[in-house]
């Protein structure tokens, strides 16, 4: 297959790796003490960022994001 023919990134794809590389973002704020969060009790602060963290991972984890040249290649010839 010619590579004109493999299929951009999708804006789906994006959207998880980007939500992902947030929730990552708050973790390591949080991990350094700055309260991204305005929530007075700090463990609450840390579940929300654990949980988004977790939901984030799972959910681009499942999707089965094509990124590599050759994965797209592959999930194009499958549709």
């Amino acid at each position: 297959m010619s590579n004109n023919q493999i299929p951009a990134i999708s804006a789906a794809t994006i959207a998880r790796f980007a939500i992902l590389l947030l929730g990552l973002i708050n973790a390591a704020l949080v991990m350094f003490g700055v309260d991204t969060i305005p929530i007075a009790d700090e463990t609450v602060n840390q579940l929300v960022a654990l949980s988004w963290n977790v939901g984030a991972a799972l959910w681009a984890w499942w999707k089965d994001n094509p990124v590599t040249t050759k994965s797209r290649a592959r999930h194009a010839d499958n549709k």
